[in-house]
């Protein structure tokens, strides 16, 4: 290549704008170091400009230095805040037993002990074009049932971590449950599902971290879940009296203007009331998960009769900060413009609660939204619970 070719690629990744500017910068420098060696320095004729040509030098290779770090952090910048080159995988069918399968446990050596239990894999893959170093996959309980982060061993080699080529996978147990799946005090029935939901993150070096929520349920051979299947949450028939508490949500008239996260505003509250003749404890809402974030809301211990409560759930899993906000809605009307495609989404909710005498109760109602109305809760269905 010539070095006419060299220059004009070497413009070309600059931008041509900028380095024009830096060119002429470079040169105005170079000239004035110029004429002040002329005025006040003993330097004269070709020394002269040798000592300019080097100003020149200096002041180019400083805008280069400059530019280079500045694109490395860049490139940086944009690759933590980018979509994830690993990518999360179960798949329900459970081609060749791949994903859930009964297995026994081994020795330090391999070999097989006495026992069985379940365990439920899932498949880190590499979608990219490089070595991902130090690719690690960390599962956290996230419901009603929390549980502390940790690290999974991978299925083959038993380490926390390792590194993973080009268009390569690996599984990962991340479930283990033992067998008999129920056992003495733990939850059963529609509670079931209180032992999710459980956060996936797989991550790697200098790369974004991919993230994934499964709804989970061990009373089935399939526990991780994409959604609550709508025909496995079975409320017993039991009629609801004007004596038992009945806990309704609502939403503040006014809604947030449109791509609220945008504008520097307040919040649009969201109201827990009872509507029953009973005092209602434990009230608690069911984390509202959609693909881009998460709503966890905390436990109101008590809700006396006809008594409402601000509650503010906390705003998880959000891919950028929000300006001024960080609310309900706010995570609502995102799900709108990227789940919803610009119309009205809806979501299934269930608060849960008991009364002084332990029976447990639900509210389940539809949350739905819209650009006149923004966020609103459906017509309330109470049951009792097993």
């Amino acid at each position: 290549m010539s070095l006419w070719k060299h220059f004009i690629a070497w413009l070309d990744w600059h931008g041509r704008i900028f380095a024009l500017v830096a060119l002429i910068i470079a040169f105005g420098g170079a000239a004035l170091i110029n004429r002040l060696g002329a005025i006040w320095g003993s330097v004269h004729g070709v020394y002269l400009w040798i000592v300019s040509l080097l100003a020149f030098g200096v002041f180019l290779a400083t805008f280069e230095i400059v530019v280079r770090k500045n694109r490395q952090v860049q490139v940086t910048t944009q690759t933590l805040e980018g979509s994830s080159p690993l990518e999360i995988v179960f798949d329900p069918a459970n081609p060749h037993n791949r994903f859930w399968s009964r297995e026994s446990p081994k020795d330090e050596h391999g070999l097989p002990m006495p026992g069985v239990f379940w365990e439920h894999r899932v498949e880190i893959r590499n979608n990219s074009m490089k070595t991902l170093r130090n690719v690690s996959v960390t599962t956290e309980r996230i419901g009603l049932m929390p549980q502390r982060p940790y690290d999974n061993p991978l299925d083959k080699n038993k380490t926390t971590s390792c590194d993973l080529k080009p268009g390569c996978s690996e599984l990962v147990p991340v479930i283990r449950w033992p067998i008999p799946k129920a056992q003495a005090g733990m939850l059963a029935g529609p509670s079931a599902w209180g032992y999710g939901p459980i956060k996936l993150i797989a991550s790697a070096d200098d790369v974004a971290p991919s993230v994934r929520i499964f709804q989970f349920n061990f009373e089935t051979d399939q526990m991780l879940f994409d959604e609550i299947p709508p025909d496995s949450i079975k409320a017993v028939a039991v009629p609801i009296a004007a004596t038992d508490p009945r806990i309704v949500m609502e939403f503040e008239t006014k809604p947030l203007p449109f791509n609220a996260r945008d504008e520097w505003i307040g919040e649009r509250p969201v109201i827990l009331r009872n509507d029953g003749g009973e005092i209602a404890y434990d009230v608690r809402v069911e984390p509202v998960i959609f693909k881009h974030g998460r709503a966890q809301f905390a436990t109101v211990p008590t809700l006396y009769l006809k008594e409402s409560t601000l509650i503010r759930p906390e705003i998880l899993d959000f891919p950028k900060e929000t300006t001024g906000v960080s609310e309900f809605e706010v995570l609502v009307q995102q799900a709108w413009m990227v789940e919803g495609d610009w119309r009205q989404i809806e979501k299934p909710m269930r608060i849960t609660y008991r009364d002084f005498g332990n029976r447990r109760f639900a509210t389940d109602f539809v949350l739905s939204y819209d650009l006149k109305s923004g966020t609103s809760a459906g017509a309330p269905k109470f049951t009792r619970l097993a």
